[in-house]
């Protein structure tokens, strides 16, 4: 039995509007660079950084210029994964507007 709020065209247009303003405000969320994921990169990556400091402060050599590479190598990762999110949330969004 089909659900009776959606049995008409203006509950329909109602509804789709709703579910498009409600994406496209998840995707300026992503393309200002905020979110919760970018958090949690960010903080894996200081993470990581702080591990290799500790390192070079407890003198472990072979330790700290392990963690250094690791360091760098999810500083590099995190920042094109995040760009490529903001790109791909802009993208959406330009697609997103009417064309007149």
């Amino acid at each position: 039995m089909p659900s009776p709020l959606i049995d008409t065209p203006e509950a329909l247009d109602a509804a789709i509007a709703t579910a498009r303003q409600i994406r496209r405000e998840k995707l300026l969320y992503v393309a200002e660079g905020k979110g919760i994921r970018i958090r949690v990169a960010y903080a894996c990556t200081g993470f990581v950084a702080l591990c290799a400091f500790v390192a070079v402060w407890a003198g472990d050599r072979l330790a700290a210029r392990l963690l250094g590479i690791l360091a760098s190598i999810v500083v590099t990762v995190v920042f094109i994964g995040i760009s490529a999110a903001r790109r791909r949330a802009l993208r959406e969004l330009q697609e997103m507007e009417p064309t007149t």
